[in-house]
């Protein structure tokens, strides 16, 4: 509160990531419905380690603008900078791909009627 009575807030950030969340809640909840968990938590675990191999591509880059090593050409800097920034929406792109197409099949699934197999009597 103090924060947002002295403008430090951004009002138009907050509103995005509210609008985000309230969207993802909404999607989390039917996914939970139709995606099994495993798929989740394997989709989660993916994520991370791709976000974490991005981030370890930006760790030069901390070190240059922190002068702990010497200091990256500049277009060697953009270059590892755009580079994680691609992987890290890959990764997001790819689970979004993921959880969406296994939501898909699973409600598809749902909505198929079970087949039946037909009723054979038999007679003695």
């Amino acid at each position: 509160i103090k924060f947002a009575w002295s403008g430090f807030v951004d009002i138009r950030l907050a509103m995005i990531i509210l609008a985000g969340s309230l969207f993802g809640i909404q999607l989390g909840a039917i996914g939970t419905t139709y995606v099994k968990p495993y798929m989740i938590k394997l989709v989660m675990g993916l994520i991370m380690v791709i976000v974490l191999f991005s981030r370890a591509l930006m760790v030069p880059v901390y070190l240059s603008q922190l002068e702990m090593i010497a200091t990256l050409d500049n277009g060697f800097e953009q270059i590892l900078s755009n580079t994680s920034f691609a992987i890290m929406v890959f990764a997001l792109t790819l689970g979004a791909v993921i959880i969406l197409g296994a939501m898909w099949r699973g409600r598809r699934a749902e909505s198929v009627p079970p087949k039946t197999t037909p009723n054979v009597a038999t007679t003695n």
